[in-house]
C-alpha cells in the first residue's frame, strides 16, 4: 500500500473540508446565514472557477431557501445515486431533524459537515458548543468529532468511506475554534491518496430512482412489515464499528495518522482523567503536560472521537483503573442529571464493568462538567482547575469559565507555551483588514520557516465599533491550545483607541515589543496618545518599543582550564585556531601540601589555574598533569608545591574559583571551611607570597562574580591583598555550558557523570546558573568597580603565544639496535647513539636478508632471485620513507612472543602483503605466490605511517604488552584514552536515566531515532514525526529531549584502547600528558587516538584473537598424545583432504566459516585450493551477493558460465591476474594490477587510483579515466574498451576485498580445517575448552562431536583433565569432558584433585578422600562430582554416593585432620596414618531421566544421552528448527520447532486475558514462547507433553528479539508432511547491522569489535561506520554475523548500534 505524505500547508476547518469535499463528491448544499459559510463559499468558489472534482465530474452547488430544504436536495442527490455532502451548523442541524430520519430510514450514504463560530458576533444564537448536535443523536447517523484543524479534514474522509461501505449517513463535527478563520498547520490530502481511500463514486453508489430498478413496487407498509424492517436496520448497525476501525486502519497505513473511536493521551499509569470531545481536549493535553511535570500529578485524557456508534467498551478500558475523572462537555442538558457524554458513560460502565476476584465492581468516582457556555473558550488553567477539583472530591457537577456558584474558578494563568514559542496579539477597530493579514502572516512562516502556527480571531459587538482581536502563535513545535492567548511577546495596535476599549498590554512578557499604527510621524505625539496608565505599564516592564540589534560577541582569545586533565587540549586548540581566536592552553589543577606527591592521609585538595605561555610551559603542564594521575592521584589527580616549583617555567598561574587554597582560607562565611583549617585573611596573604615566589609577575589573584555569596564575602578581601602585594587581579568567567538556558542540562550531565537521578536532594549541584559564556560588555558591567581586573586578564592573553606542532610525526627509531646488532657482530654506522636511523637500517637489512634466507628453505631455488630482489624493492623503500625502526620494534615483540610460544597470528590487514614482513616472521603468509602486493601496505607516492595490526592468542597477549613496558620503560609506553560520546540514541538513554523516565518509555523513545547512519537529534526531529508527537503529548519527554539537545555530542566517560600502544623514545609526556585509569596499572595517553600521530607518537595494536587460543590448544594436546608438534608453515596449504572436508559443508568450528551461510556456501563453490578459499571469505559480503558476483564467481568455476576477460585483446594482460578468480575482479589488489598493467600505472599511482575510486569524486574520476585510456591507447588498446573496463572496474572497485587481509584470515581457516581434519578429537576438545563458559556454543560442538562420530565421555575422576581433552578408550578416538567445566566446582579445587591425581589414579572413594586437600575440595565440589558421574568409576551408584554425602565430607575432613597430625609426628606421612576408610553400601542407581538431569545441573547440558535421543531418528527426518539456530531465522519465516514442553508458566494481561509462556526442551537447548489460553487447552487435552511435540511458528524479529506466534501445534506424524521452505542455499541477505565508532575510539573498537564478531558469526552483514568531524567513514566488513552482536557490541565503550 503506497503510503503518503501529504501536502503542507495552512488551513482551518472549513478549508481543509472544502479541499476534500471539492475532489471527491458530485455535489453540496447549503443553507447560507449559518457560521458554515465560509465552507459553502469555498465549495461554490471551486464550480465558480471550473473545478471538478479528482475523476472529472462537474459539481453542483445549492443554495436553498431553508435548512429543512438543504438537507432534502442532499437526500433527493443521494437517491440519485450522487455523492453529496452539506454544509451547517448546530442550529441548522436540529431544523433538519425531520429529513435526517428519512435519510438515516433509508440508509442513504451522505455525510453533512457541521460547524460553528469560535466566538459569536451578532444577536444570533450560534453556539461554538455541541447543544444542538446532542439533539439528534436519535437519528440514526455516525458522528464523529475532531480535535484540530487536520483531524477535521481526515474525518471527512474517513466518515465517507464508512457510510457508503455501511449505508449509514455521517456527521464531521467540528467546534467553533476549528471551523472558520483558526489557521492552523495541516498536510492537505493528495488526490491520489483520496482516489485510493474513497474510491470513485459510480463505483460505489446505486441510483435508487432508476424506473428500471425502483425501491418499492406496489407494496403497503403495514405494521409488522415496518417492524421488521427496523429490525434489518440492525444488520447494518452492527457493521458499522468495525467498518470504521478498518477505515481508520487503512487510513492510518496510507497516512501515518493514527485514529481510533477513542484516543488516549497518557493514560498508562493516569489516576485522574478528563473525558471529552473536541479542541478542548487538545488544549488538556497541555495541561496535563503542565500537571505531571510541574505538580507531579498523573492524569491522562480520553478523546471521544466517535460519538455514533459509541464506544463504550473501550471507554471503559480506558477509565476502569483511575480513581476519577471528569466529563467536559460544550453544553449544559438543564433538566437531566447529567449530560449526554456522561450518560452515555455511565451506561458503559453499567454494560461493561465486571465483577473483581472478591465480587465487587469499583467504578471510579466520576465527575461532569459544562464548559464553552456562551461561546466561551477552554484555557489550560480551567483544566488544571478542573483536576485540582476531582483531587479535593469538590463539585461533583460544575461550570467552567463562567461566573456562577456551580463554577470552578481557575487561579492565577500559567504559561505552559513550550521553549521558543512567539506569541502576538493584535488589535484594531473596525477591522483594518487584520483577520487577513494574521492569516497570511501564518501562513508565510509557516511556509518558509517551516514553523508550527496558528492564528484566529475573536470580533467584538458591532455597538463598539467592532473591535477585533487577532491572535498568532509561531512555535517550534504543534501549537495545542485553542483559546486566546493570555502571554504574548508582541502586541501591534491598528489604532490607538484600542487602548480605550480594552487592556493590550495584558499578558505581554517583559521585554516584549509593542507596535502602533498612526498617521502621527514624531515619536513623541504617538507617546501622549497613550493613556497614562498604558505609560505606567510601557516604563514598568521595560517593554521595547523599538527593536535592539543582538551586538557580536567579540572575543579575540580563549583559555581552556578542565579539571586536572588536558584530555580536550588538541580538539580545543585546532577549533579556536580554525575560527581566528588564539586558544590558550592550560589546566585547572587539584592542589595538596604534603611533602609527598602520592600523600594520601588528607582527602583536602585546592584548585588552581596553570596556564601555557610557550612550549616549554606546555611540555611542562603536560609533566605535571602525567605525574598528578601515575603518583598524585587519590580521589582526583593532584600535584603538590614542590612539584608545581620545579615545574613552573612557563607558566601563568592565577588563584582559581573559590576552592583555589588563596579563596578557600578567605571565605570564613563557610562552616565547612572554618572547621577544615580555613585561618583567613592573614593565611591567605602568606599564600599568595609563596605562589609569587614560585611564579613572580606570571602569578595573578583571581576574581569571579556569578552572583554567589561567597564571591562577594571575599572580593574586598582579594582586593586588599592585591593592594598589599602588589599582585594583580585578574577577572575570570567560569563556564560549564556556552548559553545560559543550558544549566538545567548541564546539571543533567552532572548527574550522567556522578551516576545520580536529577532530583536527588542529596546530589552535588550549582547553586546559580550563571556559569555560561558572557560577552565583553557583560564582563565589563560585573566588573565596573575593578577595570583593572579585566586589563590583567588581556594581558595574560598576550603572554600565552603556544604554537603545538601538530603533524608530519616523525618515524620511530629502534631503542635496541646496538644490542641486537651486537648479537651478530655488526658494525653500525653510529655505535654512540641509542636513537640512530642509520643504525636502524643496517640492522634491518640484515635481519631482512637472514629471515629470508630461512624462509627460502621451502621455496623452489628457481624463484629465489625473484624472491630476494623483490625484498631489496621493499627494503629499499622502507628505508627512503624511514620506517626500518618501526618494523624492527614489531619485529621484536613478534619474536619475544614466539620464543615464548605465544601464538601470533599469521599476519592481518595489508602487512600480509609485505615480504619483508614474511621475511622477518612477523607474518608467516607468503605474499609472492597469492600476488599480494607490497604497495597496498606502504605506497612509495602516498607517504603515509605503516600500520600493523598483530593477533596474538587471546589469552597470553597481555604477556607481550608487559613485554614492551619493561622493555622501553613505563613512562615511554601507553595505552591509547577512548572517549565515550553522547550520541544520539545514548544521549536520549541517558538523559531519560537521570530523569528517572522508566526504562521501557525511555527504550521506546530512543527508539525512535532513524536507523541511519551518523543520525543526530536535530536531524532525527525533522525525519521521525512522532519524536514532536511525544515530545508534545508527554512533558517529560519533551524535558529529555531539551536536556538533550544541549548535551549531544559531549564525552560521556573515558576509558582506554584494549589494543592500541604507543612506543616513545622520550617520556610520553614531553608529546602527551598521560592518564591512569582507575584500579588499573597501566598507563594511557590523554589525547585520543585521533591525535596521537598528530603529536608525533606511533601505534601499534596488539590484538587477542580466541581462534589462536583454540589452535595452541589443539596443538598441545597433539604434541601431549603424539609426540609432535606441528609447524603449519611446512604443511601443505593445499592439501586435498583438508578441502575435502571443507566441501562437505562441515565447518562448524572453523574460523570464518562455521556460519551456516558459510557452509552453503562451501557446499555450492567446493573450494579445492587455498585461493578459492582466500576468495570464499573475500566473496561473503553483501556487495559480492546482492551484485550477484558471488553467483558468477561459483558458475566460473563449476564451468556453468564462460571464464572471459572482458575483450579478446585484455586476455594476454589480464589473465595472469584475474585467472585465480575465474575472471572475475574479487580484491583490490586485482584493481591496482589492472591499472598497472592496462593504463600504465606505477603500482603506487595504481593504490591512489584504487583509493580515489573509493571516495568516487566526480571530476577525479573524469580525469584518472583519461589517463587510464591514454596509458591504455599507448599500450596499443582500443580507446573505448579501455574506458568502458576502467568504468567496470569502478563498479567492481566498490566490492573489492583486501586480499592481503584476506589471504591472511584464510590461513587461519586453513589452520582449523587441518586440525578438524587430521586431529578432530583434539581439535574439539580445544574448541570445547575455549566455549566452556558458553552453554549454547558448548551444546552445538558437542552435538558436532557426535555428528562426527566421536563420543564425549563424561568427567571422569582419573581421566579427565582440567580442560577437555584426546583420548583413546577402548581403541575407540573419545572427547574427555574437562573437569574445569562443571558447574560450581572451580578450577582451584580441580587442579587440586589433579595434583593429588599425579602419582596414580585414586584406586576407590576411600583412596580418593585420603588423597585429596580438604581445604580446597569441599561439599558442593563433591556433590558437583557426583552428580556428573566423574565417580561411576568407584562402583557406587551415585544414589548411593548422594545419600552418604554428609558422611563423606565428615570423611574428608577426619582425612584432613589425619594429614595434620601426621606433620612433624615420628612417622611422618605414612600411608597407614593418612589413609582413611569409608564404607557406604551400594543402592540401586537413579532412573535414566534422573541421571540425565543431574548431568545438565552440573555439566550445563546433556552428555551420557538426552531425553530425546529415542526421537531422534523421527526427529531427522523433519526440516525444523534447533534452539541453536533460532539466530539463523529471519523475520516472517515459517518453521517448525520441536521439542518437550517442560513448562507453561500461567499469567494474565493487564486486560484480563490468559496467557502462559511454554518452555521447550530441544536437542540442543531451550526456546521460550507464548501461548493463549485456547492452545494451552488444546495441548493439555490432545496431546502427552512427555513426548517431543512440533509447533508451527510464525517468527517475529524486533528490536526486543526473536518472537514465535504459534501457528497449529501437530504431532511429529503430522509435522513430516509440513511444507516448510527449506533454507536457500545462498546466504539471505539481511538488513546490515551498523556500528558507529567516533574515529578516536577506533582502534579500541576494532580489537573489542574484533573478538565479539570473530566469536559470532551469522548471517547478518556488518558495517562499520567511522564517524569523524570531516566526514562519516564505512569500512570494508567481510563478516556475516548474529544478532548476539548488537547486544554485545553496545557494551563496548565508543561503540553504538546505528
Amino acid at each position: 500500500m503506497k503510503k503518503y505524505s501529504g501536502i503542507k500547508s495552512t488551513a482551518d476547518g472549513a478549508a481543509i473540508v472544502v479541499w476534500v469535499e471539492s475532489h471527491i463528491t458530485q455535489g453540496a448544499c447549503a443553507y447560507p446565514i449559518t457560521s458554515s459559510t465560509t465552507m459553502g463559499s469555498g465549495y461554490q468558489a471551486v464550480i465558480a472557477n471550473g473545478g471538478t472534482n479528482i475523476w472529472g465530474d462537474h459539481m453542483v452547488f445549492i443554495e436553498s431557501e431553508s435548512e429543512h430544504s438543504s438537507a432534502s436536495a442532499c437526500e433527493g442527490y443521494a437517491l440519485a445515486g450522487g455523492r453529496v455532502t452539506n454544509f451547517t451548523s448546530g442550529q441548522g442541524l436540529v431544523l433538519m431533524k425531520e429529513v435526517l430520519y428519512t435519510i438515516s430510514g433509508k440508509r442513504l450514504p451522505v455525510v453533512f459537515h457541521i460547524g460553528a463560530r469560535a466566538l459569536t458576533s451578532h444577536s444570533l444564537n450560534v453556539h461554538a458548543g455541541h447543544d444542538d448536535v446532542m439533539a439528534v443523536t436519535d437519528t440514526g447517523w455516525g458522528m464523529l468529532f475532531a480535535k484540530n484543524a487536520q483531524e477535521t479534514g481526515d474525518l471527512a474522509l474517513i466518515c465517507r468511506r464508512v457510510a457508503e461501505d455501511t449505508h449509514t449517513p455521517f456527521l464531521n463535527i467540528m467546534d467553533g475554534f476549528l471551523t472558520t478563520h483558526t489557521i492552523e498547520n495541516v498536510k492537505l490530502h493528495e488526490p491520489e491518496m483520496m482516489d485510493d481511500f474513497v474510491g470513485k463514486p459510480q463505483d460505489k453508489l446505486v441510483n435508487l430512482m432508476d424506473p428500471y430498478h425502483p425501491i418499492m413496487t406496489g407494496v403497503v407498509q403495514n405494521q409488522d412489515s415496518y417492524m421488521k424492517g427496523k429490525i434489518a436496520q440492525r444488520v447494518y448497525t452492527d457493521k458499522i464499528e468495525q467498518s470504521l476501525l478498518d477505515a481508520m486502519t487503512d487510513f492510518k497505513k496510507l497516512t501515518g495518522r493514527e485514529y481510533g473511536m477513542i484516543s488516549q493521551y497518557k493514560m498508562n499509569d493516569a489516576e485522574y482523567a478528563i473525558v471529552g470531545m473536541g479542541s478542548m481536549i487538545e488544549t488538556a493535553e497541555s495541561a496535563v503536560d503542565y500537571l505531571r511535570l510541574e505538580k507531579n500529578i498523573k492524569v491522562g485524557i480520553v478523546h471521544v472521537t466517535s460519538f455514533r456508534p459509541f464506544p463504550g467498551k473501550q471507554i471503559v478500558e480506558a477509565l476502569k483503573n483511575v480513581n476519577a475523572f471528569s466529563v467536559l462537555e460544550r453544553m449544559d442538558n438543564p433538566l437531566a442529571e447529567s449530560n449526554p457524554l456522561t450518560m452515555e458513560i455511565k451506561s458503559s460502565f453499567a454494560d461493561n464493568l465486571q465483577p473483581d476476584e472478591s465480587g465487587k465492581i469499583r467504578v471510579p468516582k466520576i465527575y461532569s462538567g459544562s464548559a464553552g457556555l456562551g461561546s466561551r473558550d477552554v484555557r489550560p488553567d480551567d483544566i488544571i482547575a478542573v483536576v485540582e477539583n476531582m483531587i479535593k472530591d469538590d463539585k461533583k457537577y460544575f461550570a467552567i469559565g463562567i461566573q456562577h456558584d456551580l463554577a470552578i474558578n481557575a487561579g492565577e494563568s500559567t504559561d505552559i507555551r513550550c521553549d521558543g514559542t512567539f506569541s502576538m496579539r493584535g488589535h484594531s477597530v473596525g477591522g483594518y483588514g487584520s483577520v487577513t493579514t494574521n492569516k497570511i502572516i501564518a501562513t508565510i512562516v509557516a511556509d518558509l520557516f517551516d514553523m508550527y502556527v496558528q492564528a484566529y480571531p475573536k470580533y467584538g459587538s458591532e455597538k463598539k465599533g467592532l473591535p477585533t482581536t487577532y491572535y498568532l502563535t509561531v512555535s517550534p513545535k504543534r501549537v495545542k491550545t485553542h483559546n486566546e492567548l493570555e502571554f504574548v511577546e508582541f502586541v501591534p495596535l491598528n489604532d490607538v483607541n484600542a487602548f480605550n476599549l480594552a487592556n493590550p498590554l495584558k499578558g505581554l512578557q517583559e521585554g516584549g515589543m509593542l507596535f502602533v499604527q498612526s498617521p502621527k510621524t514624531e515619536s513623541s505625539e504617538i507617546w501622549c496618545d497613550f493613556p497614562k496608565w498604558a505609560q505606567k505599564t510601557i516604563k514598568k516592564n521595560k517593554i521595547k518599543v523599538l527593536a535592539k540589534k543582538v551586538k557580536e560577541l567579540g572575543m579575540t582569545s580563549v583559555a581552556m582550564t578542565d579539571h586536572g586533565n588536558m584530555f580536550g587540549t588538541i580538539d580545543f586548540y585546532n577549533t579556536m585556531r580554525k575560527e581566528g581566536i588564539k586558544p590558550i592552553i592550560g589546566m585547572e589543577a587539584y592542589l595538596h601540601n604534603s611533602e609527598d606527591i602520592s600523600d594520601k592521609t588528607t582527602k583536602r585538595r585546592f584548585h588552581l589555574c596553570l596556564y601555557a605561555k610557550n612550549d616549554v610551559g606546555y611540555k611542562n603542564l603536560m609533566f605535571l598533569s602525567s605525574q598528578a594521575y601515575m603518583h598524585g592521584f587519590y580521589y582526583y589527580p593532584r600535584i603538590n608545591k614542590k612539584l608545581l616549583k620545579e615545574n613552573s617555567e612557563g607558566l601563568v598561574c592565577t588563584a582559581a574559583c573559590l576552592q583555589g587554597e588563596i579563596n578557600w582560607h578567605l571565605n570564613l562565611q563557610n562552616d565547612r571551611n572554618v572547621k577544615n583549617g580555613a585561618k583567613g585573611y592573614d593565611e591567605a596573604k602568606k599564600i599568595a607570597l609563596e605562589y609569587q615566589d614560585i611564579f613572580g609577575d606570571d602569578f595573578y589573584l583571581e576574581m569571579m562574580r556569578h552572583g554567589i555569596g561567597d564571591q562577594h564575602y571575599i572580593d574586598d578581601q582579594i582586593i586588599k591583598i592585591s593592594q598589599e602585594t602588589g599582585i594583580k587581579i585578574v577577572a575570570t568567567n567560569d563556564t560549564h555550558y556556552t548559553i545560559q538556558k543550558d544549566a538545567d542540562a548541564h546539571e543533567a550531565f552532572m548527574c550522567i557523570a556522578m551516576n545520580k537521578l536529577y532530583d536527588d536532594p542529596n546530589r552535588l549541584r550549582h547553586s546559580v546558573h550563571e556559569f555560561y559564556v558572557k560577552s565583553p560588555e557583560q564582563m565589563a558591567k560585573l566588573f565596573a568597580d575593578i577595570p583593572e581586573a579585566l586589563e590583567a586578564t588581556q594581558e595574560i592573553s598576550d603572554k600565552c603565544n603556544l604554537e603545538i606542532k601538530l603533524g608530519d610525526p616523525t618515524p620511530p627509531n629502534f631503542k635496541f639496535s646496538r644490542e641486537k646488532a651486537a648479537l651478530d657482530n655488526l658494525i653500525l654506522p653510529q655505535p654512540d647513539i641509542e636513537y640512530s636511523l642509520e643504525n636502524d637500517k643496517v640492522l634491518f637489512i640484515h635481519e631482512c636478508k637472514k629471515g629470508l634466507e630461512k624462509r627460502l628453505e621451502i621455496v623452489d631455488p628457481s624463484r629465489h632471485q625473484e624472491y630476494k630482489d623483490r625484498l631489496q624493492v621493499e627494503i629499499d623503500i622502507i628505508n627512503n620513507m624511514s620506517f626500518p625502526g618501526y618494523m624492527l620494534i614489531v619485529w621484536d615483540f613478534v619474536i619475544f612472543g614466539k620464543e615464548q610460544k605465544i601464538p601470533v597470528g599469521p599476519g592481518r590487514g595489508s602487512a600480509a602483503g609485505s615480504l619483508v614482513a614474511f621475511a622477518l616472521e612477523i607474518t608467516d603468509i607468503d605474499p609472492i605466490p597469492y600476488g599480494l602486493l607490497f604497495e597496498r601496505f606502504l605506497n612509495p607516492e602516498r607517504i603515509s605511517m605503516p600500520d600493523i595490526d598483530m593477533d596474538f592468542c587471546q589469552a597470553r597477549r597481555q604477556e607481550v604488552i608487559d613485554y614492551v613496558v619493561e622493555k622501553y620503560g613505563r613512562a615511554n609506553v601507553a595505552q591509547i584514552i577512548t572517549f565515550g560520546k553522547l550520541l544520539a540514541k545514548g544521549v536520549i538513554r541517558d538523559v531519560a536515566r537521570v530523569l528517572d523516565m522508566p526504562y521501557a518509555q525511555a527504550d521506546a523513545m530512543a527508539k525512535l531515532i532513524p536507523d541511519e547512519l551518523g543520525i543526530n537529534l536535530t536531524d532525527s526531529y525533522e525525519k521521525e514525526p512522532k519524536i514532536a508527537e511525544l515530545c508534545d503529548s508527554d512533558a517529560q519527554a519533551k524535558r529529555v529531549w531539551e536536556y538533550a539537545l544541549a548535551l549531544e555530542g559531549l564525552n560521556r566517560n573515558a576509558g582506554t584502547h584494549a589494543a592500541g600502544v604507543v612506543i616513545s623514545n622520550d617520556p610520553l609526556w614531553k608529546k602527551t600528558p598521560l592518564f591512569k585509569p582507575s584500579g588499573l596499572d597501566t598507563l594511557a595517553t590523554q589525547y585520543s587516538g585521533k591525535y596521537v600521530e598528530d603529536v608525533d607518537l606511533i601505534k601499534f595494536d596488539f590484538l587477542g584473537l580466541k581462534t589462536l587460543t583454540v589452535i595452541e590448544g589443539a596443538l598441545q594436546l597433539i604434541e601431549k598424545r603424539h609426540g609432535k608438534r606441528i609447524d603449519f608453515v611446512k604443511e601443505d596449504v593445499n592439501d586435498k583432504g583438508v578441502y575435502d572436508l571443507i566441501q562437505t559443508g562441515n565447518t562448524i568450528g572453523l574460523f570464518q566459516i562455521e556460519s551456516s551461510g558459510m557452509q552453503d556456501l562451501c557446499k555450492r563453490l567446493k573450494p579445492s585450493n587455498f585461493e578459492e578459499i582466500i576468495a570464499v571469505l573475500a566473496l561473503y559480503r553483501p556487495g559480492p551477493m546482492e551484485s550477484g558476483m558471488l553467483d558468477d564467481f561459483i558458475d566460473r568455476k563449476h564451468g556453468r558460465a564462460k571464464v572471459d576477460y572482458f575483450y579478446d585483446e585484455f586476455e594476454e594482460p589480464l589473465k595472469p591476474i584475474l585467472e585465480p578468480t575465474f575472471g572475475v575482479i574479487v580484491y583490490q589488489e586485482q584493481v591496482m594490477q589492472i591499472v598497472q598493467t592496462i593504463g600504465g600505472f606505477s603500482l603506487g599511482g595504481a593504490d591512489l587510483v584504487r583509493r580515489a575510486m573509493g571516495k568516487k569524486i566526480v571530476e577525479e574520476m573524469d580525469r584518472l579515466k583519461g589517463e587510464f585510456a591514454d596509458g591504455g591507447v599507448k599500450k596499443g588498446y582500443q580507446r573505448n574498451h579501455c574506458e568502458e573496463l576502467f568504468d567496470l572496474i569502478v563498479k567492481f572497485a566498490g566490492y573489492g576485498f583486501n586480499k592481503s587481509h584476506s589471504a591472511a584470515y584464510a590461513m587461519v581457516t586453513f589452520y582449523t580445517s587441518y586440525l578438524k581434519n587430521y586431529y578432530p578429537t583434539e581439535f574439539m576438545a580445544s574448541l570445547l575448552t575455549s566455549e566452556k563458559d558458553n552453554t549454547e556454543k558448548v551444546v552445538r560442538y558437542v552435538d558436532e562431536v557426535k555428528r562426527m562420530g566421536y563420543e564425549l565421555v563424561p568427567p571422569h575422576i582419573n581421566k579427565s583433565d582440567l580442560v577437555f581433552s584426546a583420548d583413546k578408550l577402548d581403541n575407540d578416538e573419545v572427547v574427555m569432558f574437562g573437569m574445569g567445566a562443571l558447574k560450581g566446582a572451580g578450577d582451584v579445587a580441580i587442579k587440586s584433585i589433579i595434583t593429588s591425581r599425579q602419582e596414580g589414579g585414586f584406586k576407590d572413594l576411600s583412596d580418593f578422600i585420603s588423597r585429596i586437600d580438604g581445604s580446597k575440595v569441599n561439599k558442593r565440589v563433591i556433590e558437583t562430582l557426583i552428580k556428573s558421574g566423574a565417580f561411576d568409576c568407584f562402583d557406587l551408584s551415585r544414589q548411593a554416593l548422594l545419600d552418604n554425602l554428609e558422611y563423606i565430607v565428615e570423611t574428608v575432613g577426619k582425612a584432613a585432620q589425619a594429614k595434620k597430625m601426621a606433620v612433624g609426628s615420628l612417622f611422618g606421612d605414612d600411608e597407614e596414618l593418612t589413609t582413611v576408610d569409608i564404607n557406604i553400601k551400594n543402592c540401586e542407581e537413579f532412573d535414566a531421566k534422573e541421571i540425565l538431569e543431574f548431568e545438565k545441573a552440573s555439566l550445563g547440558f546433556y552428555v551420557s544421552g538426552h531425553p530425546l535421543d529415542k526421537y531422534r531418528e523421527s526427529l531427522d527426518e523433519i526440516n525444523y528448527t534447533l534452539s541453536s539456530a533460532i539466530d539463523e531465522l529471519n523475520d516472517g519465516d515459517t518453521t517448525l520447532l520441536i521439542g518437550q514442553v517442560e513448562s507453561i508458566v500461567q499469567k494474565v494481561s493487564k486486560k484480563g486475558n490468559k496467557f502462559g509462556i511454554a518452555t521447550l526442551m530441544d536437542l540442543h537447548g531451550n526456546i521460550e514462547f507464548m501461548l493463549f489460553e485456547n492452545r494451552i487447552t488444546e495441548l493439555e487435552e490432545n496431546f502427552d507433553m512427555t513426548k517431543p511435540i512440533a509447533f508451527k511458528v510464525k517468527v517475529k524479529i524486533d528490536d526486543f528479539g526473536v518472537k514465535f506466534n504459534v501457528v497449529k501445534i501437530e504431532s511429529l506424524k503430522d509435522a513430516k508432511k509440513e511444507k516448510i521452505a527449506k533454507k536457500k542455499l545462498e546466504p539471505k541477505i539481511e538488513k546490515p547491522l551498523v556500528l558507529a565508532v567516533e574515529f578516536q575510539n577506533y582502534d579500541t573498537t576494532m580489537m573489542r569489535l574484533f573478538d565479539v564478531v570473530a566469536n559470532n558469526q551469522g548471517k547478518r552483514p556488518l558495517k562499520i561506520i567511522i564517524k569523524s568531524k570531516l566526514k562519516n567513514i564505512e569500512i570494508d566488513s567481510s563478516f556475516y554475523v548474529t544478532n548476539k552482536v548488537e547486544e554485545l557490541a553496545s557494551k563496548i565503550d565508543g561503540v553504538y548500534v546505528e
